[in-house]
């Protein structure tokens, strides 16, 4: 543990960011007090991946809450998705959703590099049908899945194969609009 928070303030930020992860993974009450010291780190990287491990720690990190919401109105769309995540499971956090629905609506409004974000699209499908209001977001991504070459990506890296597969997003979106209206979405469209 003392190796791990030595590396909570490593000059790296790469090495500030395993050492978060890591220490989630320990889930111990004192790496909870490590985390939330990091949640004001310079880096965005170093936040986004402390976020994710709180949200990791559920209710334990209720504390935390207050500022993973000032998290929310950060640029760094990764960040966010992040923060809201953490939020959703944490405590079930409103704003999640919308957020989440935010940052896959900039990825369509900008969709210049044909990528879609999967792990904002898995997120709401956690949620389930408390992510409603993504649906149509939903929709408008499966509508451009089906009609242009569209691949996913999973923390802004390129497809693994590194060619894209449209049935890949196709995929991913009918899987989360299923858990969120499983009644209405059984079915392939």
């Amino acid at each position: 543990m003392a190796a791990l928070r030595e590396m909570l303030s490593d000059l790296d930020a790469e090495f500030r960011e395993f050492a978060a992860a890591s220490l989630a993974d320990l889930a111990a009450p004192e790496a909870f007090a490590e985390l939330t010291g990091r949640l004001n780190d310079p880096s965005w990287q170093v936040r986004a991946r402390v976020a994710r491990a709180l949200g990791s720690l559920g209710e334990t990190a209720k504390d935390t809450v207050p500022t993973l919401v000032g998290l929310l109105d950060q640029p760094q769309r990764e960040l966010r998705r992040e923060a809201a995540g953490a939020l959703w499971k944490i405590a079930r956090h409103p704003k999640s959703v919308s957020v989440l629905v935010q940052c896959l609506e900039v990825k369509l409004t900008s969709f210049n590099n044909k990528a879609l974000d999967i792990k904002t699209i898995h997120l709401l499908g956690a949620i389930g049908p408390d992510a409603g209001e993504a649906v149509p977001t939903l929709l408008k991504l499966l509508a451009v899945a089906d009609n242009e070459l569209v691949f996913l990506i999973h923390d802004d890296q390129p497809h693994p194969s590194g060619i894209p597969e449209p049935k890949d997003a196709r995929n991913a979106i009918l899987g989360a609009l299923r858990k969120i209206d499983p009644k209405k979405y059984w079915r392939t469209p």
